[in-house]
């Protein structure tokens, strides 16, 4: 059988290894995100999750129960907000054998919290920054006591009707424009 792909040694592997492992740590670094709440990655984020998942999938093809890959996999996915594949990646690399120590299970805790966060939300990270950036256009303060403005913008994107998404910011600590903004957009 001949394959047209080069056979990877141990220290090309190794090298797979640390450069997916130094381009996932850069992509974190760029995005600026939080561990908590995080928002979406900018432009030159993806770009680096992109090209660390593509290392990552050839890593893979020659050692596909590597521990490294899936926990790297679920740091990518996490940045990338993909909240429920992140937490299939750690449990990969659980299974494979990664140590369920305190600190990998404060990360799958913290993983559930963040996607169910988002799912209250109801909106995605790339609409909750288009929305931060409206109510910041129009001149949001403290004192806008209403949702006049976040209506305004919900209405104009067709994404949900207020009056279902008034419910669901109220739930996650916000009553009014000023409050999405300092609550749910820049939390």
């Amino acid at each position: 059988m001949t394959n047209n792909e080069p056979q990877l040694n141990k220290d090309s592997i190794e090298v797979f290894s640390r450069t997916a492992e130094e381009l996932v740590r850069r992509a974190i670094l760029e995005s600026g995100q939080a561990s908590y709440h995080r928002r979406a990655p900018n432009l030159s984020a993806v770009v680096l999750y992109d090209q660390a998942e593509a290392v990552i999938q050839k890593l893979l093809g020659v050692q596909p129960t590597s521990i490294t890959a899936f926990l790297l996999l679920s740091a990518i996915a996490e940045g990338r907000l993909q909240f429920g594949s992140a937490i299939e990646s750690l449990e990969t690399a659980f299974s494979l054998g990664e140590p369920r120590s305190k600190k990998n299970l404060k990360r799958l805790a913290r993983l559930r919290e963040s996607m169910e966060w988002w799912q209250k939300l109801g909106l995605s990270p790339y609409h909750l920054a288009e929305l931060g950036a409206y109510l910041t256009e129009v001149g949001v303060d403290a004192h806008c006591n209403d949702f006049r403005y976040t209506n305004a913008w919900l209405i104009e994107t067709g994404i949900q009707t207020p009056e279902a998404m008034a419910g669901r910011f109220i739930n996650l600590g916000a009553f009014t424009d000023f409050q999405v903004l300092a609550n749910l957009v820049h939390s």
